[in-house]
């Protein structure tokens, strides 16, 4: 069975590799594997139609939706000129705000890409104005693409709830303090290394004579905090009524999906003024384009999945590890150096619905629990998707900040090694950081 596994592992990347659709790939791998072992592909209908006939999957076309109509609505404008009127005199303090607006941003729309792409188009030209290096720039905005759905709500959990017994709503609260942490973390980072990317100044310009014009561009871009602060109340009302609203048990976390996109459409037509009906209507299409990508790769991706399953992965796993060591700590650190790794070739929702099933034995052996392995499967995923070759994030925000991969390199290392990586290993060794917080607001124990 562990040569099968490895075949099967083998084949999936690299029919990826070679341009393969992540579907198809996952499909033409199953098939191999049921003539190799002689199974049956009768059930493959029934799995695939199960994979996508599920309630809470109907909440990731509507965060979908509402992510894309939240990114033309006006309202991450709004949040990036409330935290620049607060922290664009403070020493870094543009810095600190793209960490600070991607939380709240990730807060309403719950998806990674969606926030780098519509904060860095925003904060990147602005701060590269004001004397940021764009390299450092676009590198802080990718880095925090993460935080768009460790901030709840999360698409991933969705998707990690229905191949689990873990509850949306508490795997929801279970990565806001590592969320937090990882913001702050970012902020922290920003203020040690900051003047190293930030040059008030041009060569060969008197620099008494800059500094003129440079007061005269920040005094034109940073709006007054009362104007700010009031233009953002209807992006922060949003976050409260989804927040409030799912944990006050008014509506469950896919209604909350429709309530957001429905909010989205209504601050971006009537409130900011932004959404227009072509603009509109193209944000529905792609939406749908994107959602119908989803579809064909998850029921293909629950297929290989439960394959592997049927032919006894789990316990080979186990064994392998086991076989390697029986301390505990090395273990966990092996199992979070393997997420990493998928997490660099695979995207969110294939590592989310394929890899659970298979590891959460070995890591109720050592004492996980499905909702605190969550949240060490979504780090992990937004750590290896800042690492190519399938870094999607980092793609985007390159082609925003009209920069190269290997120029983002060396600003994106300090914020990778000494946060996010940090960060995982606490959450894996320390699982009161994921469990505390909805074990208090939705007075339950979970694990």
């Amino acid at each position: 069975m562990a040569s099968t596994l490895i075949i099967a592992i083998v084949v999936v990347v690299v029919l990826i590799l070679l341009g393969m659709n992540v579907g198809v790939s996952f499909l033409v791998t199953s098939l191999l594997l049921e003539l190799i072992t002689g199974g049956e592909i009768s059930g493959f209908a029934r799995t695939a139609f199960s994979a996508n006939n599920s309630y809470s999957l109907l909440a990731i076309p509507l965060f979908m939706l509402g992510g894309n109509l939240m990114e033309k609505s006006g309202i991450a404008g709004a949040l990036v000129d409330f935290c620049q009127a607060f922290l664009g005199k403070v020493k870094g303090g543009l810095g600190y705000m793209v960490p600070l607006v991607s939380m709240i941003f990730g807060a309403l729309c719950g998806s990674g890409v969606a926030t780098v792409s519509t904060i860095g188009s925003i904060v990147i030209p602005r701060m590269e104005q004001l004397g940021w290096d764009r390299r450092y720039t676009t590198a802080l905005a990718s880095a925090c693409a993460p935080l768009g759905y460790m901030i709840p709500p999360n698409m991933n959990a969705i998707i990690y709830s229905t191949v689990t017994t873990a509850s949306v709503s508490a795997l929801f609260v279970a990565t806001v303090i590592p969320g937090i942490m990882w913001g702050v973390g970012y902020m922290i980072v920003n203020r040690i290394v900051y003047r190293k990317w930030y040059d008030p100044t041009k060569v060969g310009q008197n620099e008494a004579a800059f500094e003129t014009q440079q007061k005269v561009r920040e005094a034109q871009q940073t709006p007054s905090k009362w104007k700010a602060t009031k233009t953002a109340i209807p992006a922060f009302l949003m976050a409260v009524i989804i927040l409030v609203g799912i944990y006050g048990g008014i509506f469950s976390p896919t209604e909350a999906g429709g309530v957001s996109a429905l909010y989205a459409l209504i601050v971006g037509v009537f409130v900011y003024r932004k959404l227009k009906g072509k603009n509109t209507w193209s944000t529905f299409t792609s939406t749908g384009m994107s959602l119908g990508s989803l579809m064909v790769i998850l029921p293909f991706a629950m297929i290989f999945s439960k394959i592997l399953v049927l032919l006894g992965a789990p316990t080979v796993v186990t064994n392998l590890l086991t076989g390697i060591t029986d301390n505990r700590v090395v273990l966990l650190i092996i199992i979070d150096i393997f997420l990493i790794i998928c997490g660099c070739f695979f995207e969110a929702p294939i590592l989310t619905m394929v890899l659970p099933p298979i590891l959460m034995p070995t890591l109720t052996m050592l004492g996980v629990g499905p909702n605190q392995f969550g949240v060490i499967v979504f780090m992990a995923v937004g750590i290896g998707a800042l690492t190519p070759p399938m870094a999607v994030p980092l793609f985007v925000g390159c082609r925003i900040g009209r920069v190269s991969i290997k120029e983002v390199i060396k600003p994106l290392m300090p914020l990778l090694i000494c946060v996010a990586v940090p960060i995982m290993l606490l959450v894996t060794f320390i699982p009161e950081l994921t469990l505390w917080l909805p074990n208090v607001l939705l007075d339950a124990t979970f694990a």
